[in-house]
């Protein structure tokens, strides 16, 4: 991604007080504000786990 696609994200995440932004001089660092976006990640990704072996068991039973 671009540096400008990224800066406008990570814009949107802090106004939603998903992330919180530290400046150090010309660098910004940014952070996870609330750990309830890993347990959200993990629901995320179990999901796409779970869909990802029906889909393969489609096309390969024997999974």
């Amino acid at each position: 991604m671009k540096q400008t696609n990224v800066s406008k994200r990570l814009v949107i995440l802090h106004d939603h007080h998903l992330v919180k932004r530290e400046r150090e001089g010309a660098s910004v660092y940014h952070e996870i504000a609330d750990s309830i976006v890993f347990s959200l990640c993990n629901l995320v990704c179990g999901k796409m786990k779970k869909d990802t072996k029906c889909a393969a068991t489609l096309f390969h039973p024997q999974i």
